[in-house]
């Protein structure tokens, strides 16, 4: 089969196509030809090995993990025999597992074939192409997470979702919509009106007004980008409201984001406001939400461009920009 892979940290140049063999099922696996795979900022990471201080305990001196992509959506090509609930032939999504003995996920699904665990994968609901499935995984339950468990999200409360155009946010404004909430976004310009269009109650341009510094007030912000100081934010949110931080590609080689989130990890025990860092826990129950959504109408996936499995490598080029509007998927 054919797959991206890398040997060693660095930038997209890195990527690799290579012949690799065909995973082994096993008897507890799910042997899936995949048929779209979907970029996420938690790929540059591990492909570039940043920031350096995650290195010796997290990431390894050299890579642990050599495949890139967490999202799927394909056909299951054969199951092992101690695998019940899916068939040969059956139309999946999910994500790969994780790296044994480590929280990494073991990232490959940019590939022919993959393997994963059961419970890994859902039905892929009917109203979503496979490319629009392969959106979906990582970057929804990140979202679902930071606004339902970590911001603790409810029905009539002010959200603002910075980067709202992003993979992230495009899955926030319409999660948190979906949940009663009053939704501002944060975008460029020319990305106004799609976040419009996705579900935002309100929009702030950030190129023409400080979203730190507007008169509105808000008792949830997810902030997916890092451009403001977390303390910034604290002039516009009410006084018990959450800022939750969802950014992790760094702008400082050696610390990364931890840079910028000292202060606030400091000032926290002592304001009446919670600063808190998104810290995503995998659970598979998550996708049966998001497909509830899904299939409710409420949350459809925002692709920004698809690249063919030979032009990985532009993908994740684009993806390090910073700018996609909703996801980057690669079709194989």
């Amino acid at each position: 089969m054919k797959a991206i892979v890398f040997d060693r940290y660095g930038s997209a140049d890195v990527l690799e196509l290579r012949d690799l063999e065909i995973p082994d099922v096993g008897d507890d696996g799910v042997l899936v030809r995949v048929e779209a795979a979907s970029l996420n900022p938690y790929d540059w990471h591990l492909m570039t090995g940043l920031p350096y201080v995650v290195r010796p305990k997290e990431l390894g001196l050299r890579p642990k993990v050599s495949g890139i992509g967490a999202d799927l959506a394909g056909r299951v090509e054969a199951v092992g025999q101690n695998v019940t609930g899916v068939r040969p032939g059956d139309d999946v999504y999910g994500r790969v597992d994780t790296l044994p003995g480590t929280k990494l996920l073991a990232l490959g699904s940019v590939a022919e074939y993959v393997r994963v665990s059961v419970d890994s994968i859902r039905p892929r609901p009917a109203c979503l192409t496979a490319e629009e499935a392969a959106a979906v995984p990582l970057a929804a339950t990140t979202a679902l997470w930071g606004l339902h468990d970590v911001g603790r999200l409810q029905p009539g409360v002010r959200v603002v979702i910075n980067g709202a155009s992003g993979g992230v946010g495009t899955f926030a404004v319409q999660i948190a919509k979906a949940a009663g909430a009053e939704v501002t976004g944060v975008c460029s310009a020319r990305n106004v009106d799609l976040v419009r269009s996705i579900g935002a109650d309100h929009v702030i341009d950030y190129t023409r007004e400080d979203p730190t510094r507007g008169a509105r007030r808000f008792d949830l912000v997810l902030d997916n980008v890092g451009n403001h100081p977390p303390g910034a934010w604290r002039r516009v949110m009410a006084p018990t409201a959450t800022y939750v931080a969802s950014f992790g590609q760094p702008e400082h080689l050696w610390f990364g984001p931890f840079a910028r989130l000292l202060r606030m990890f400091v000032v926290a025990p002592f304001i009446s406001q919670r600063m808190t860092l998104l810290q995503p826990q995998r659970r598979d129950e998550d996708l049966d939400r998001l497909s509830a959504l899904i299939e409710s109408g409420n949350v459809t996936p925002v692709i920004d461009r698809t690249y063919p499995l030979a032009d990985t490598r532009a993908a994740m080029e684009y993806l390090a920009q910073g700018h996609a509007r909703g996801k980057v998927v690669i079709t194989i």
